[in-house]
């Protein structure tokens, strides 16, 4: 960035045909409705070593998932990059983009992923379900806020 920062990459995982699997691109399509110069929000439908490129060109990612298996709306956590990678040409984990990133460009840039419940994902369909809808809207809430945006909308 020109005034010394280091941008902000939001990687919003996800199909947006397998419904509540879509968080992850709302995510993303909600941040990039607003202005915010060192954030870059990303959609993608899953990790691939071709992100590596990208990763080691910022300064924190934040990743941006659905999971089925959380009892609270979200899950704010560090990843850190992998000591054993499994490297997939078709997909990787976010702490194996991480260790394939420090293996190619020497750096990592500090990580989270935020995870958001999602029910249902495994049906071919288009929209977020009413839960996962408040869900997104509570991860949303606590992104902005952490990354300095609140009052954003």
């Amino acid at each position: 960035m020109a005034d010394g920062r280091e941008a902000l990459l939001v990687m919003g995982i996800g199909n947006p045909a397998r419904g509540d699997d879509a968080v992850g691109p709302g995510f993303v399509d909600a941040l990039e409705r607003q202005a915010c110069p060192d954030l870059l929000p990303q959609a993608c439908y899953q990790l691939v070593v071709e992100d590596a490129m990208t990763l080691a060109s910022v300064g924190t990612v934040v990743f941006v998932d659905a999971c089925s298996r959380l009892s609270s709306p979200f899950v704010w956590a560090p990843v850190v990059a992998s000591t054993d990678p499994r490297i997939d040409s078709h997909a990787l984990a976010p702490a194996d983009l991480l260790a394939l990133t420090s293996l190619l460009y020497g750096r990592v840039p500090q990580a989270w992923l935020l995870a958001i419940r999602a029910s249902e994902t495994d049906e071919i369909s288009e929209g977020l379900s009413a839960p996962a809808r408040r869900a997104l809207a509570q991860a949303l809430a606590f992104f902005r806020a952490w990354a300095g945006m609140a009052g954003s909308k």
